[in-house]
């Protein structure tokens, strides 16, 4: 870029340029073609710097100060030169082909260019927090792909920093496993900062699960509603575990990990714990247990099609000839699913994938079945693709869809209810008793045949809706009675379900009971009349359970609420906080209960990024650390942009 001269640069182009001595360069400036200008003195005849520099190359002055502006000056000057200079004749190829000397010196400079130490620490602190959002390993990102990338990404969006030398200075795994390690150590302090207010109140339930990642694990998960009537649920242990995965251990283990943060047993034994039926006896450590109706809801629909042996002897021997077409239409669409996905050619047709069938997994088999008669259009025009086996059970899934359509219309609503109890962003325990109640009252109904309520009747085999129904019964019955008092008093705190009029009047008597001995007892209403009332009159009354004496419940029962309003229940009592003050307080621990322990299963997921068999040298500590923090910023991701960044 030219630049108008100034009288005094001209004036001093003339001095170097004529014969006289007031004027010559000096040494070098910054680089060899660039010589610092300088001028006599006229008092001591000694030379001294003008403050002006002299490009040998063009005669261009230069200021002789501090900046970069000397370099960009000679990659202007030396490219339009290099560009210039005429390639020299040769017969070698090779020769000929290579760049001119000062492009070549150009881009040498250019690739020895290094991050600033500051630079250096925001790469540091980025990739920690990548390792906490992704749950990656930590030989991952140390690894070249990751340090790759990083050049790639401030080559493209930088000034050109390139090659090894800047590559070396991005930090190693040992570097982004520290500074990760100290941002978990934040997010895990900050959850117990966020759940201390509500702790020792009644107010936090507990969710746990064991597993398995190298070697036996307890996940831990606490839940709470906040100050907004928001359900919130934060990771709070990944522990190790003992084999027996008793009740007792289970229950010290969880102890002394809330002990280790602060709080005191009373505190840990005040909350609530969710868990599956093999940890039932946790009850008798905490304050009340919750069975998982994740669980509840997987064994109930495999033993609808395949009944236990106590209950298959009470069975008609005809309904039991019918229930093995139910578990074929489910075997038929796994070996579909699994022929499709083994199928590269298949899958690059699919609009998308059928669920992968797994066999831990009972829903899974459900899961395909409602994926392969979704895509059944699809599978038809690619059957030919698959195997021998996937072909065969495709066929016959077609031929028998009157079967397939029985099977989804009892069991698909399981699925939907499973899926929606898995929510971790609403409150859903309200809503456990009242879809097994809808269950139960259908399934009834078929039983004694009455398929009022099946609208293509032309299109199912009501035999094996009937078959279905019938020895899903049983098992029914006995998981709704694992649910306690905290499920009927959710059904009642419930806009939507308070009447319970698909309860009994028992069921209903138990969750008003429950409701009221968690209210204050200054609320009871003295002016109720007590007077005993004649039995025949309590015969011909609508409720012969007590009616509830408490002045808030008693409002809140008798309040008119429209069940199509699309109102949520968290939004229900954020706006009646100040009409049911006490009721209030009430809902807010019963309502933060999870009913599902799924949550936990996520942190088996990320930990497996971490541990395997080669990879168990990580301390239990380290291993907790890194994979509670990485659940934590997964869920919370502003918390992990509010990390220190010093």
């Amino acid at each position: 870029m030219n630049r108008k001269k100034t009288e005094a640069d001209r004036k001093l182009l003339k001095l170097l340029e004529s014969d006289g001595d007031e004027a010559v360069l000096g040494d070098e400036f910054k680089s060899e073609l660039v010589k610092q200008i300088m001028i006599k003195s006229v008092e001591s005849d000694e030379y001294c710097a003008s403050g002006r520099a002299l490009c040998t190359q063009c005669k261009t002055l230069l200021s002789a100060t501090d900046g970069g502006h000397v370099f960009r000056h000679l990659d202007r000057c030396t490219g339009k030169r290099a560009a210039s200079e005429p390639i020299p004749e040769t017969s070698d190829e090779s020769l000929r082909s290579v760049e001119p000397l000062a492009k070549q010196r150009k881009l040498a400079d250019f690739s020895k260019r290094q991050f600033t130490k500051e630079q250096t620490s925001k790469i540091t602190r980025a990739l920690a927090k990548h390792a906490l959002r992704t749950g990656n390993s930590f030989n991952y990102m140390g690894g070249d792909c990751m340090r790759d990338l990083v050049i790639d990404v401030a080559n493209a969006t930088g000034s050109g920093i390139s090659g090894k030398e800047a590559k070396a200075q991005i930090p190693h795994r040992q570097t982004i496993q520290t500074h990760t390690l100290r941002f978990s150590d934040e997010l895990i302090k900050r959850a117990f900062g966020e759940l201390k207010p509500y702790v020792g109140k009644q107010r936090v339930n507990l969710i746990v699960d064991h597993g398995k990642i190298v070697s036996n694990y307890l996940s831990m998960f606490a839940s709470y509603i906040d100050d907004t009537f928001k359900l919130r649920l934060l990771p709070i242990g990944f522990i190790p575990s003992t084999d027996s995965k008793t009740g007792a251990d289970t229950a010290d283990a969880i102890i002394d990990r809330l002990q280790s943060v602060g709080w005191s047993e009373e505190e840990a034994r005040a909350c609530s714990i969710t868990a599956d039926g093999a940890l039932a006896n946790l009850g008798t450590h905490f304050s009340s247990y919750i069975r998982c109706v994740s669980h509840s809801i997987h064994l109930l629909g495999e033993k609808v099609v395949d009944p236990l042996e106590k209950h298959a002897k009470m069975l008609d021997p005809e309904i039991m000839k019918l229930l093995p077409i139910a578990r074929e239409c489910l075997d038929n669409a796994q070996n579909v699913s699994s022929a499709i996905r083994n199928n590269f050619q298949a899958c690059s047709e699919m609009s998308r994938l059928p669920t992968l069938p797994n066999d831990t997994r009972w829903l899974n088999g459900l899961k395909c079945l409602v994926d392969v008669t979704e895509l059944n259009k699809e599978i038809l025009d690619l059957v030919s693709k698959l195997s021998l086996k996937g072909r065969t059970s495709m066929y016959w899934l077609n031929d028998h869809p009157e079967y397939v359509n029985a099977v989804l219309h009892i069991l698909k609503p399981l699925l939907t209810y499973s899926i929606d109890f898995q929510r971790q962003d609403e409150v859903t325990i309200h809503r456990v008793l009242p879809a097994y109640k809808v269950i139960l009252n259908k399934w009834s109904a078929y039983k004694d045949r009455d398929f009022t309520k099946i609208m293509d009747k032309d299109i199912v085999d009501l035999d094996l809706i009937e078959a279905m129904a019938t020895s899903g019964l049983k098992p029914l019955q006995h998981y709704y009675s694992q649910f306690g008092t905290h499920h009927y008093g959710a059904t009642l705190l419930s806009p939507r379900t308070k009447h319970m009029k698909n309860f009994t009047k028992e069921e209903r008597k138990r969750a008003v009971s429950y409701i009221s001995e968690m209210l204050p007892k200054d609320l009871i209403d003295l002016n109720v009349d007590t007077t005993e009332v004649p039995e025949y009159i309590l015969e011909m009354s609508d409720n012969t359970e007590k009616a509830p004496t408490h002045s808030e419940l008693k409002r809140y029962l008798d309040e008119s609420f429209n069940v199509k309003s699309s109102e949520k229940i968290e939004e229900y009592w954020s706006r009646k906080r100040l009409d049911y003050p006490a009721l209030y307080t009430v809902a807010t621990k019963v309502l933060s209960i999870v009913p599902s322990e799924s949550v936990c299963e996520t942190t088996f997921s990320t930990a497996a990024f971490l541990l395997d068999k080669r990879r168990t040298r990580l301390r239990t500590e380290t291993v907790e650390k890194i994979v509670v923090g990485s659940q934590i910023a997964s869920k919370n991701p502003d918390w992990v942009d509010d990390l220190k960044t010093n």
